[in-house]
């Protein structure tokens, strides 16, 4: 994606550099005309040839007729000097906004840069350079314009940036909509292509379809005239969210439930295994090897009992629960300790009483 917005804001700069150079070559054109005229014809006037001899001998008095003065003239091969003019295009004010927003298409861009060609003017190889000039802005256009103008209208894709609807030209001609500065498609029941260059009709499964974009809503679905689940996949009721929820076939226990199964119509684990929070995970026990507290109890609710302790489940201090195998031995014993204390302390008792 970045390298994509990379090329197309380096597309924007080699336009805009294009469109400048075009401008400025037009601008010296038409300069160029300007100074071929300032260059053979002075603001010196005259009724006869004899008139011009103070601007000197290699001139003629121009455009006079019996009731009119004329100008003088350099004849042909000669030019009066004359200052440099200076001219500094201004591409921003003279292309139309349509343009920079991306909205122009080729054949309106096309016919914009021919109307700024030069017209024809009356000076020494004027309608030479003026063809020259329209060759040149033609294969601007063929070889740098319009593969630039393809970039900007046909490569943006559903999911990528925009500015507005213009920007999310779609492979079929339409648009969609600009939102929140992303491409998507226009109407809520839509769905992108496999390659986000356009927006099919939702279907879901039984409803008539076209192609296998129109099932995508639903997965390891494919369009066989109506939209139906894929070859090795079968219609599922809703799926299970918790173990001991009941079902009819594995794909609903599955669904959310990783490594589970249905049971007697109950998503479960199979054996040697128990299900904790939303996965089946090895049943290890007390003194066994562990990677992780799940594999030593049964659930949360016995995390103050046992916990995996240098990957070993052991009981924690203290904790008693002959469920999971905490505090049973050491209850009977400290029952036989206190047995044996008591008869021991009766017996002292009789022997000090007798004594």
């Amino acid at each position: 994606m970045r390298s994509f917005l990379f090329k197309l804001k380096m597309s924007k700069k080699y336009i805009a550099l294009l469109l400048l150079f075009v401008e400025f070559v037009d601008r010296q054109v038409h300069a160029t005309a300007e100074l071929e005229e300032q260059r053979i014809v002075t603001y010196q006037r005259c009724l006869l040839d004899i008139h011009c001899q103070n601007v000197n001998e290699n001139s003629f008095c121009f455009g006079n007729d019996d009731t009119k003065a004329g100008v003088c003239k350099c004849i042909e091969g000669y030019e009066l000097l004359s200052r440099n003019r200076t001219f500094l295009p201004n591409v921003m004010g003279r292309y139309p906004r349509s343009f920079w927003h991306n909205q122009m298409t080729k054949l309106d861009l096309i016919n914009y840069l021919m109307k700024r060609a030069p017209q024809t003017r009356c000076w020494m190889g004027g309608t030479l350079r003026k063809k020259m000039f329209n060759v040149f802005i033609i294969l601007v256009i063929m070889l740098y314009v319009i593969p630039s103008v393809n970039v900007l209208k046909e490569l943006i894709v559903l999911g990528d940036y925009c500015r507005t609807d213009a920007n999310c030209l779609l492979k079929d001609g339409t648009f969609g909509n600009c939102v929140d500065g992303r491409c998507e498609c226009k109407f809520d029941r839509q769905l992108p292509t496999e390659d986000a260059m356009s927006c099919v009709e939702q279907r879901d499964l039984g409803e008539i379809c076209e192609n296998d974009d129109q099932c995508s809503f639903t997965s390891n679905a494919v369009c066989r005239v109506s939209c139906r689940c894929r070859a090795g996949f079968a219609l599922s009721r809703d799926a299970a969210i918790a173990f001991f929820d009941t079902c009819e076939e594995n794909a609903q226990c599955s669904e959310f439930l990783q490594g589970s199964l249905c049971s007697n119509n109950t998503c479960t684990c199979q054996d040697g295994f128990h299900g904790y929070g939303s996965r089946c995970t090895p049943n290890v026990g007390i003194g066994g090897t562990c990677t992780g507290l799940e594999e030593c109890i049964p659930d949360a609710r016995f995390s103050d009992i046992a916990n995996c302790i240098d990957s070993v489940c052991q009981c924690l201090p203290g904790a008693v629960n002959e469920d999971i195998g905490c505090g049973s031995s050491r209850t009977s014993s400290s029952i036989v300790v206190l047995f044996v204390c008591n008869i021991c302390y009766l017996l002292l008792r009789n022997i000090i009483r007798l004594a």
